[in-house]
């Protein structure tokens, strides 16, 4: 998959889940906020309703007080309903009673058309009663073992509601039966029972106060908050079977009633399936705009990227490598930084190719020298050896010594290419290097080797980088010679490093011109070809760091009496190629 295809599939990817997370918590709170909002407006309704209930019998419940209390100049109905509670009532005080009750239940129902029947029944067994509709009680009816009579002496005064679907107590009843408001009637000074007071109504006020208030209120029922009794049940179950209808009961506060409602919430959510709907496109269009805008984003941006592949591909394959001329090389971003590192990578390269195919020619023409020279070494080792003939055959040990010392150094500096020894041929060279400095200085240093271990000797080092240490003992150190002194070599090793110590007790070094020395060494590497003094520890320096790298290499230390010079190599015995314990 190439760099553009990748591209486009994880923006695709990212841009995807971004949408649909905003796209799922957008419907998320809108659904939330939609329920919180439906069921407010549920509870803000069945609020209203619950208090059109309440004032509805509140009205029942203030015309029942007025009857309790209903007086006048020349007649009080408490003072007339006492003389009911004992003896005998003569037919004169009964139409006494019945004109004044008749007055009274019709000025009290006028208007009130939800009222059909009141009645005052006394405990002596008299019935007073106006029908306001053509509704009225069953003739000789007796209410005494009713439960409804029973409840409402049990409620002391207060309203009692109950329902009633019998025909033998209402003459003319609905089908829907009869809803009654009973209230027990209480001497006001001596709390003597008088009467029972009862209005009879018809269930249907229930239902012309839904239908006004609530019309997403499908059915509903008015029960007894603690007994199973349904007042009024407009009973349209077939609405209840929806999915989407949802049944909620709220009480009254003030009459122990509980009004259980199915309300339609239909509207609601089909408002939010519209909005689902609306989300979803809305989706769908941001994610092709992306997809394209991401599409066209790509293409132009990997362009450049894939035109210098191609070219980097096809200088691979030709073994060639240039780059032409483009404009994206002006451009001052990313891209163009690119293509510019790579052009100048491309210049690099081509003269490093350049310059290797002249170090290939000069080393081939350094090799012919080599073996040109490896004939001519072999003459002067034949004319040493003559040398050192003649010496020891004229008895002059001096010559014979320098002639055979010069001789194994020289074979030993000149061996072809090997650019690697062992520590103790490296010894040996620097045994034959000081009987011909001995010789020279017509003196003997006193020089000592001590090793930790005579395995070391087996150790692999470079070539000839004991002798130049040893020399500089001897030529700066003890002044060419000339001051007494000793010469320390020592050898000792870790588990992967090999220490070699190089210690004179010469004149030492002064404090700045220690530390120039040392800042010579830390740039060995880009200096050795022009440093003028202090060569051959340059070039220690330079061949161990490039050889095993800046871990590597030669440190110098001394005071104003004597120089110490260490070398850290790897510690490798002969055979092998990593460290070796000893």
């Amino acid at each position: 998959m190439n760099l553009q295809k990748k591209m486009i599939v994880f923006s695709t990817v990212i841009s995807t889940l971004a949408l649909f997370i905003l796209g799922g918590l957008s419907f998320l709170n809108y659904y939330t906020n939609s329920q919180k909002e439906m069921k407010t407006n549920t509870k803000n309704m069945l609020n209203r309703v619950i208090l059109d209930i309440d004032d509805t019998i509140d009205e029942i419940d203030i015309f029942t007080e007025k009857i309790q209390f209903y007086a006048k100049s020349s007649y009080n109905l408490m003072d007339d309903l006492k003389q009911y509670t004992t003896g005998t009532i003569s037919a004169s005080t009964l139409f006494d009673t019945r004109t004044e009750t008749r007055n009274i239940f019709q000025t009290l129902l006028y208007r009130q058309d939800q009222i059909n029947l009141v009645a005052l029944i006394t405990p002596g067994g008299h019935i007073f009663s106006y029908s306001n509709s053509i509704n009225d009680l069953v003739t000789d009816y007796s209410p005494y073992e009713d439960q409804w009579y029973q409840e409402t002496l049990k409620a002391k005064g207060d309203l009692y509601i109950s329902v009633h679907n019998q025909s033998n107590l209402i003459i003319n009843a609905g089908d829907n039966g009869s809803l009654f408001f009973s209230r027990a009637i209480y001497d006001f000074y001596t709390g003597e029972f008088l009467a029972v007071l009862l209005v009879e109504s018809d269930p249907a006020i229930f239902n012309a106060i839904t239908k006004t208030d609530a019309d997403n209120i499908v059915d509903f029922q008015i029960s007894k908050q603690h007994s199973p009794e349904v007042l009024f049940n407009r009973n349209n179950s077939d609405s209840r079977s929806s999915s989407f209808v949802r049944k909620e009961s709220i009480v009254s506060q003030h009459y122990p009633l509980k009004l259980t409602t199915y309300v339609d919430t239909s509207t609601y959510y089909e408002i939010l399936f519209n909005s689902i709907k609306v989300i979803l496109i809305l989706v769908l269009l941001i994610f092709t705009i992306t997809f394209f805008a991401f599409y066209l984003f790509s293409k132009r941006f990997t362009y450049p990227i894939k035109e210098l592949s191609t070219i980097m591909r096809k200088n691979s394959a030709e073994k060639k490598y240039y780059l032409h001329d483009s404009s994206f090389m002006s451009q001052q971003d990313e891209i163009g930084v690119l293509y510019r590192e790579y052009d100048h990578l491309v210049e690099t390269l081509n003269r490093y190719m350049e310059e290797t195919l002249a170090y290939e020619q000069a080393l081939l023409t350094s090799q012919i020298n080599v073996y040109r020279n490896q004939i001519d070494s072999h003459f002067l080792y034949n004319t040493l050896e003559s040398i050192n003939s003649v010496a020891e055959i004229a008895d002059i040990e001096e010559i014979s010594t320098m002639t055979l010392a010069l001789s194994k150094m020289f074979r030993y500096a000149s061996n072809g290419f090997v650019q690697d020894s062992l520590l103790g041929n490296e010894l040996q060279n620097v045994n034959d290097f000081l009987k011909i400095q001995e010789i020279r200085y017509q003196r003997s240093f006193n020089y000592m080797v001590t090793l930790d271990s005579n395995q070391l000797k087996l150790a692999v080092v470079p070539k000839l980088i004991l002798q130049p240490l040893i020399e500089n003992a001897i030529f700066h150190g003890l002044n060419k010679g000339s001051l007494p002194g000793d010469i320390l070599l020592d050898v000792s090793h870790s588990t992967s490093t090999l220490r070699i110590t190089v210690t004179d007790t010469g004149l030492g070094l002064s404090p700045d011109r220690l530390a120039a020395v040392q800042g010579e060494l830390a740039s060995a590497l880009h200096n050795v070809n022009h440093a003028e003094s202090h060569i051959g520890l340059l070039n220690i320096q330079t061949r161990l760091v490039l050889a095993y790298g800046t871990d590597y290499g030669v440190q110098l230390a001394s005071t104003h009496r004597g120089t110490v010079v260490t070398l850290l190599l790897p510690l490798a015995l002969k055979g092998d190629s990593l460290c070796t314990p000893i």
